[in-house]
C-alpha cells in the first residue's frame, strides 16, 4: 500500500509538470499568434505568415500578460481536493504530518463532544439534587430566598452549557475545516512570492530552526482544543453570569452601558460624517461659520466623553 501511495504521488507530480509546462507553451504562443495577410496572387487565396515581430508580441504582453485566476480559500482548496486537480494540477500535495494532525483533531473533537455532552448532563443532575436537598432542608428550618437563589437549577445548567457545547464544536469543526485550505495557500503565497523566502528578514533565523517543524502536530492538536475549550467556557460563563439571579442585575447593568456607549458612538460618527460632507474640503472650509459651531459643539462633547479614552488607554 506504501509502495501504491508514493507511486500515485510521482505520478501526480509529473501529471503537475506537464500541465504547468503545458500551460506555460499556451501562454508563450498567445503571445505570438499567426498573421493572416492577403497575397495578390492569380489564385486570389490567402497565405499564412508567420510573424517575428517582437513589437507584437510586446503588444500581446501588455494586452493579455494581466489576466489573473482566482486560486486559495476553504471552497476552491476542498473542491480542488475533490477532483484532484489540486494534486495532478498545481503539483500540491497533503504531507504526512498535517494528515497525522488531522487525524488528532477529529480525536479531540470527538472527545470534546463526548466530556461536554455528559459532563452537562452530570453538573444539571448535581445541580437538581442539591436543589432538592435544599428544599427538604427549607422544609425543617425557614431559609432567606437568596439561598435558594444561590444554588442553579437543572435547567439553568442546561441553558447555559448546551450553547457553550454547541459553540465550541463549531470553533473545532471550522478550525479542523480551514487547516489545509491555510497550509494551501500558505504555499501557493510563496510559489507566487507573495511570501518572501531567502529574502525575508527573518531568513537567517529560519534557516537554523528547519528542524521545528515538530511542532506541527502537537500545535493542531492542542491549539483546537484551546481553542474549543476558551470558546466554550466564555458562552457558558456569560450565559451564567446572565440566568443566575446574583449576577443578572449587574449583566443588565453592564449591557445598558455598553449599549448606551455605542448609541453615543454611532451617534457620534454619523455627526462627523454628515459635518465632514457639508462643511469641509479636505484641509478646507466650505462653510466656516457652520464649521466653527460644529467643531465648538464636539469639543465641548469630547471635554464629557473624554475619561473614556483615558479607561480605553489603560
Amino acid at each position: 500500500m506504501a509502495n501504491i501511495s508514493q507511486y500515485r504521488a510521482e505520478s501526480d507530480i509529473k501529471r503537475a509538470a506537464n500541465h504547468k509546462i503545458k500551460r506555460m507553451l499556451l501562454n508563450a504562443s498567445s503571445l505570438h499568434p499567426k498573421s493572416s495577410m492577403p497575397d495578390n496572387r492569380a489564385n486570389g487565396e490567402n497565405v499564412v505568415i508567420r510573424r517575428s515581430a517582437k513589437d507584437e508580441a510586446v503588444l500581446n504582453f501588455i494586452l493579455k500578460g494581466d489576466k489573473i485566476a482566482q486560486c486559495g480559500g476553504l471552497l476552491w482548496t476542498w473542491k480542488q481536493i475533490w477532483n484532484r486537480t489540486l494534486y495532478e494540477e498545481e503539483g500540491i500535495w497533503i504531507f504526512t504530518r498535517l494528515l497525522i494532525g488531522q487525524v488528532g483533531q477529529v480525536m479531540v473533537i470527538a472527545f470534546l463532544s463526548v466530556l461536554l455532552f455528559f459532563g452537562t448532563k452530570y453538573i444539571a443532575a448535581a445541580a437538581n439534587k442539591a436543589r432538592e436537598q435544599l428544599e427538604s432542608t427549607g422544609e425543617i428550618v425557614d431559609l432567606p430566598r437568596w439561598v435558594y437563589d444561590f444554588v442553579p437549577t437543572g435547567q439553568q445548567v442546561y441553558q447555559t452549557f448546551t450553547p457553550g457545547t454547541v459553540t465550541a464544536l463549531i470553533v473545532a469543526i471550522s478550525i479542523f475545516i480551514l487547516y489545509i485550505p491555510s497550509t494551501t495557500a500558505t504555499i501557493l503565497k510563496f510559489r507566487t512570492g507573495m511570501l518572501p523566502s531567502l529574502r525575508d528578514p527573518s531568513f537567517q533565523r529560519f534557516k537554523v530552526g528547519v528542524d521545528s517543524v515538530f511542532f506541527n502536530a502537537s500545535n493542531m492538536i492542542w491549539a483546537l482544543f484551546g481553542a474549543a475549550l476558551l470558546f466554550a467556557v466564555l458562552v457558558t460563563g456569560l450565559l451564567f453570569l446572565i440566568l443566575w439571579p446574583f449576577t443578572r442585575d449587574l449583566i443588565v447593568l453592564a449591557a445598558a452601558w455598553i449599549l448606551g456607549l455605542f448609541i453615543t458612538i454611532l451617534l457620534k460618527t454619523i455627526t462627523l460624517k454628515l459635518m465632514r460632507r457639508n462643511c469641509f474640503s479636505a484641509f478646507y472650509r466650505m462653510k466656516p461659520s457652520g464649521a466653527n459651531r460644529s467643531t465648538l459643539a464636539f469639543e465641548c462633547w469630547q471635554i464629557g466623553l473624554g475619561g473614556g479614552v483615558l479607561i480605553s488607554r489603560l
